[in-house]
């Protein structure tokens, strides 16, 4: 049936393939595929966006056929109601939008149909185009819901003292009998849990709706519920906690009216049934006639923990008929303005998301009814606790702390003076959860907290009850880590067991850092946006996870805490508790830094061009305050934070100097993005101020004599090559020494802060030196990643200190799992073998040896806009032979480096997938090389300077081998100072 409707299409564009059809179809970046069903109970796929982008990923095409490329894409958009289902005819009534055929080489593109009616369900499917003329077949379709526009009579409804509320309506048969849909949209504030008829239908989700802005935007998600939709009295519940509501935790440092009330537990709601004609009609929604009451949670914080009471449980709450007039009507707060806000946004990210359960790899009684338990690895989540399966009296409570690490010295003795966990780091948080018991619990029930997460690896239990004192075991209890449901899809692995587990650690920190927003660590009595962090992460992300629905999210909340007249930004977002306004320059340059990284390595414009403005904006008054005191040699400070801490306080540079070099990598690099948009009197804009102001911060920081720049250690050292690129005529040479002589001197171990660790790997790679960066990176001396990694005090295994020496600082900021380190993780891709990454088309630069040496094998994998790379090498001295597989999605290029001996003359043997594609003699001066017409290689030569083969390949699937008469003692994958 598919087929007879493509056949009319294709057959005025092309012949029908064996081209693979596109797959991994996303709306705005959402997966539809972690989303529910419409006739299944769950979590919808909503977007509210006008103009909803789509994306798709091309799988390599079939072996034999290479050089795919993209040149052209057609979507098509149905509307789902009535008599409409999904059958890609273009010529359909029910078809929304035909695009045409589009010529690009982008795998993506935005909605330019009609405007899409609210509350309704749309799939889109895609045909794409090669640059051989030949379609593709249709892919699967994928399915979304536009959001609600009508609120309708719904207002925000709340009392902080009441955390449970509920309303019954009824519904009458005829309109159940013309129903094809139910939907209960909902914002619950801060967190939520949902029911309809005694079932939750927040089910797969942990906490709640994303944070914000609350007085810019409210978050709302979308449950499919017709399945439990019954004819007569039905029966809405909904669980509220603080969340980052709390103004006790989470005040705001916004202006706001504090004149106009603030209820932190805030609801609004809408149950709405869709009839078979397509209308929609609203059974309930939240006013002034829901009853509440206080529940079971009697006490919750995102940093102290949950205190639970089992006595105050009323089974059946949340079926319909139940007895609520003890209950209290729950009051309409709609008009308390700012901390309630009428702009309403289907949540644009993953939800938060139960992804691991872990038992503990210790358990250990250290008293009666106190337990000491080790889960092996730090991070976000909380305890799930099976309660005994024997009688346990009313009112009997125990109490479960979290803590990342055992006590210590210099922190104290274990056990003495009955200490076990190392609490201080935490600060103010309690990270204290407690349950009550009721005397009815069910035996081998399970009980786990609600609204409150923490970080932890350790957990220590107290007042348990035990029928024995004399034998009393462990109970049984595991660590739920939860974190936004983002996939990770980023792999690098090499020879060299370190590199592997500092990318473990690389990566586990960003997740348990992923809680809707990017947090800077999640144990203590912060947890915030600190910009800082992300600005150093940034790359690192987006090459290890599927970010791009959560980053454009985290833009648009960016903009709504930038000043719209100054343009400013500040340190912390969402604004609460902490930070600045103007932050630190090298925090509010996460802001161009986030969208660089979505267009370099996340390959699309679209957040910079839906940003465009307030980029402008923000780097308009960053210029204004340089030229206003007359250059950065006039300024006496910029900033608050710097190169934040660093390894060696002596060695960190003046503040003043990293904000002006993050300010000028921020011109650079919008300028980069004006001129691939388009925007070319922009561009022409920023590229003049560059230049100005990177002559003024040369004038200012840079010696021509020495060749230092400012104090000449690490950090300011990378730094300043990283934001000028300084040419050969003006001393990159000789400051590329500078940096290698200060790395000895410092015995081959860091120095460098979060700024200064973003930029020193990439610097050391270029310097063509690679001696210092290998000893850096293998270090297991303080301070380095390895001794994170090999101490045996606090040995990191998912996660990244905030303190190079952690276990040795404290009380107080002394995290031990902080994102802000987690930039190396971006070089250790580079230092596997993959980068370069081109965008347009897209083209990767692919090294067998890795860029710097010091590994015999590696493999990479990165998921690109286009689809998966994968890419793995090995180099064997013993058989003096190399071999690189590579797996490209169509639309993606690549330029693969194959090391050969550095001899005068010396001869190969190059195969692809066991075919002999050349065999001959090299020598100093070759530079082409006649190889046998190979599909998809489309260039080979011989690159002199690093004496390494060039194969320049297109899209498809290649097995390179090369064997040599002579082993390859150094090239792009040996350092030969090694």
């Amino acid at each position: 049936m598919r087929s007879l409707v493509l056949l009319p299409f294709l057959g005025l564009c092309g012949a029908i393939s064996t081209l693979p059809a596109a797959t991994d179809l996303r709306i705005d970046g959402l997966d539809p595929s972690i989303y529910s069903d419409p006739w299944k109970v769950g979590l919808m796929l909503a977007v509210d966006t006008p103009n909803p982008v789509f994306s798709w990923s091309i799988p390599p095409p079939p072996t034999g056929q290479r050089g795919v490329q993209v040149a052209a894409v057609r979507v098509i958009v149905q509307l789902m109601m009535g008599r409409c289902s999904y059958d890609g005819n273009t010529s359909s009534p029910c078809t929304a939008w035909d695009s045409g055929a589009v010529k690009t080489t982008h795998t993506h593109l935005r909605y330019e149909g009609p405007p899409l009616v609210p509350s309704r369900r749309f799939c889109y499917s895609v045909w794409w185009q090669s640059n051989k003329g030949t379609w593709a077949p249709v892919s699967e379709h994928a399915c979304f819901e536009t959001g609600v526009s009508d609120w309708g009579k719904s207002v925000w409804i709340g009392d902080d003292h009441l955390n449970q509320l509920r309303k019954e309506v009824t519904v009458p048969e005829a309109l159940m009998e013309l129903a094809v849909g139910a939907r209960i949209y909902a914002s619950g504030l801060g967190w939520a849990q949902i029911f309809l008829n005694g079932q939750r239908i927040s089910y797969n989700e942990s906490l709640g709706v994303g944070w914000t802005r609350y007085d810019k935007r409210a978050l709302y998600t979308t449950y499919s519920v017709l399945p439990l939709l019954r004819r007569g009295t039905n029966a809405i519940g909904v669980a509220l906690g603080y969340g980052w509501r709390d103004t006790l935790y989470f005040p705001p440092k916004f202006a706001y009216d504090s004149g106009s009330g603030y209820t932190a537990k805030a609801l609004r709601l809408i149950l709405s049934l869709q009839m078979s004609n397509g209308s929609w009609v609203d059974l309930a929604w939240t006013d002034s006639s829901w009853k509440g009451v206080l529940g079971p949670v009697v006490f919750d914080s995102v940093y102290d923990g949950e205190v639970y009471n089992a006595s105050r449980e009323q089974p059946g709450w949340t079926e319909a008929n139940f007895n609520q007039s003890a209950w209290t009507p729950v009051a309409d707060i709609s008009n308390e303005g700012w901390a309630v806000s009428t702009t309403m946004r289907a949540q644009a990210v993953p939800p938060i998301r139960n992804l691991a359960i872990l038992a503990a790899v210790k358990a250990t009684a250290v008293g009666t009814g106190h337990f000491i338990y080790d889960f092996g690895h730090d991070l976000s989540g909380y305890c799930r606790v099976t309660l005994p399966n024997y009688h346990v009296p009313k009112n009997t409570t125990f109490t479960i702390r979290h803590a990342e690490a055992l006590i210590h010295p210099p922190y104290g003795t274990y056990g003495v003076n009955n200490s076990f966990l190392y609490y201080e780091n935490l600060r103010s948080a309690l990270a204290t959860d407690k349950y009550t018991f009721s005397g009815n619990e069910i035996p081998g029930q399970v009980w786990e907290p609600t609204f409150t997460y923490h970080g932890f690896r350790y957990a220590e239990v107290t007042g348990w009850p035990c029928p024995d004192p004399k034998s009393c075991t462990p109970p049984d209890i595991k660590l739920v880590h939860i974190r936004t449901a983002i996939d990770v899809t980023g792999r690098v692995n090499t020879s060299e067991p370190l590199v592997n587990a500092i990318q473990r650690m690389v990566v586990g920190a960003i997740g348990s850092n992923a809680m809707s927003v990017m947090t800077d660590c999640p144990q203590r009595d912060e947890r915030l946006g600190w910009l800082g962090d992300v600005h150093a992460s940034a790359q690192t992300i987006e090459l290890n996870y599927d970010i791009r629905a959560f980053m454009d999210q985290y833009l648009e909340i960016i903009v709504d805490d930038q000043n719209p007249t100054l343009g400013t930004i500040p340190d912390v977002v969402p604004y609460y508790r902490y930070g600045g306004m103007p932050g630190d320059p090298s925090w509010t340059t996460a802001f161009p830094e986030l969208l660089w990284s979505r267009y370099r390595l996340g390959g699309t414009l679209v957040p910079y061009g839906k940003h465009r403005e307030a980029l402008f904006k923000l780097l308009q008054h960053m210029t204004a305050t340089v030229t206003n005191q007359g250059g950065f040699g006039n300024m006496t400070d910029w900033g608050y934070y710097g190169d934040w801490v660093p390894a060696k306080a002596a060695d960190k540079p003046s503040i003043l100097y990293t904000s002006a070099a993050s300010y000028i990598s921020a011109l650079r690099k919008s300028y980069l993005m004006a001129t691939a948009y388009g925007d070319t009197e922009l561009a022409k804009e920023y590229i003049a101020t560059y230049k100005k102001m990177r002559k003024c911060f040369l004038d200012t920081f840079f010696s021509t004599k020495t060749y230092a720049f400012e104090n000449g250690g690490q950090s300011a050292q990378a730094i300043g090559l990283d934001a000028t690129e300084i040419s050969v005529k003006e001393g990159l040479a000789e400051a590329y020494q500078v940096l290698m002589h200060r790395v000895g001197d410092d015995d081959y171990k860091l120095t460098v802060g979060v700024l200064g660790n973003k930029v020193i790997w990439d610097q050391l790679a270029n310097s063509g030196n690679h001696t210092a960066l290998n000893k850096l990176l293998k270090q297991t001396l303080y301070p380095s990643f390895g001794y994170m990694h090999t101490n045996n005090i606090e040995p990191a295994t998912v996660n990244l200190w905030e303190l190079w020496d952690a276990p040795a600082e404290g009380p107080g900021m002394d995290s031990r799992n902080h994102h802000m380190f987690a930039s190396v993780g971006a070089f250790l891709y580079r230092y596997a073998g993959f980068s370069g990454l081109e965008n347009n088309p897209p083209a990767i630069d692919l090294k067998v040896g890795g860029c710097c040496g010091g590994l015999s094998s590696g493999s990479v994998q990165t998921k690109l806009l286009h689809g998966t790379v994968k890419f793995s090498w090995d180099l064997s001295p013993a058989t003096k032979a190399s071999s690189a597989n590579v797996t490209l999605p169509s639309g993606v290029g690549a330029i693969l480096h194959i090391p050969i001996p550095h001899k005068e003359t010396c001869t190969i043997r190059l195969y692809d997938h066991e075919s002999l594609i050349f065999s001959g003699r090299i020598k100093s001066s070759t530079s082409k090389l006649s190889i046998s017409d190979v599909d998809g290689i489309m260039e080979a030569r011989v690159e002199k300077a690093s004496r390494s083969l060039l194969l320049r390949i297109a899209s498809g699937e290649f097995k390179f081998s090369m064997e040599s008469n002579l082993w390859i003692p150094h090239g792009p994958g040996v350092d030969p100072n090694m």
